[in-house]
């Protein structure tokens, strides 16, 4: 599976948690790039669900949506997260990871589950979208005989400005171990400075880039999703400075404002 960021991207998203095998939540399952629950668990029937709430938001104003799930599953559990410009919090059963939102606890029984969660809207107006996914599970300690569903409903924003952020680039390239490119060719901007967010050494986040590698910009990261688990390869995007260098991990997070929980997981150097 292939996933993709970039320092501007405009989505707002409720999402899946593992629920057995994490049970205090895990984040980076929001189905917003395309993985969700159903990644890992199998086999059982999907709960049906619902998500309520205002259809159309201030910009800047906070407003609280519902999620409810109707399953014969033993226990439920879901998470969320927010785009730039966006901010999601918890409410009623959630509890805040990361930029994320996840189960403060599987519930059980699943059946008349009910979750809620606060979203506070952009500054700027047009249409945004909510995600929601639950994953019904059985309460075996495994993947197998579970299932996740998920639905959306898109919220307008209105009363703030006319200019959101500019859309990631449509065709991001492949930097190889050379350098990691400035998105559409611009020049790098002069701020924020990422600098003090580099180094020349391997870390858990996945492995930084040096700061003589580190101008400013927008940049856009591509790799191979490998599974939860599973070494995340972030080479696309990686840089060099010399021997044992690794992927560029926390100067993306730097520069994009932007995490995904595997790549902090990421194991394989640098090439």
């Amino acid at each position: 599976m292939k996933w993709r960021a970039s320092a501007a991207s405009v989505a707002l998203v409720l999402a899946p948690s593992m629920a057995e095998a994490n049970p205090l939540g895990l984040d980076g399952y929001t189905g917003k790039y395309g993985a969700t629950c159903n990644e890992c668990h199998s086999g059982g029937t999907a709960p049906q669900v619902s998500l309520t709430g205002p259809s159309t938001l201030t910009a800047g104003q906070t407003a609280e949506y519902t999620l409810k799930v109707a399953s014969g599953a033993a226990i439920v559990g879901m998470g969320g997260a927010a785009s730039d410009g966006a901010e999601v919090s918890p409410g009623k059963n959630t509890k805040q990871k990361f930029a994320e939102v996840v189960h403060a606890a599987p519930l059980a029984p699943a059946n008349n589950a009910v979750f809620s969660f606060k979203v506070k809207a952009p500054t700027y107006n047009g249409p945004i979208t909510v995600y929601a996914v639950a994953n019904a599970c059985n309460n075996n300690n495994g993947s197998s005989g579970d299932r996740a569903a998920e639905t959306l409903m898109t919220v307008t924003i209105t009363g703030g400005s006319n200019a959101p952020p500019p859309p990631p680039p449509s065709s991001p390239v492949d930097a190889g171990a050379g350098g990691v490119p400035v998105a559409g060719g611009a020049s790098p901007a002069t701020s924020p400075d990422a600098s003090p967010r580099a180094s020349t050494s391997a870390s858990p986040d996945g492995g930084t880039s040096g700061p003589s590698n580190a101008p400013n910009g927008y940049y856009v990261v591509e790799g191979d999703d490998a599974g939860p688990g599973l070494a995340c390869s972030v080479q696309r995007a990686g840089r060099r400075v010399g021997p044992g260098s690794a992927p560029m991990g926390a100067l993306a997070a730097a520069l994009m404002l932007w995490r995904r929980r595997r790549a902090r997981d990421a194991t394989r150097p640098g090439t």
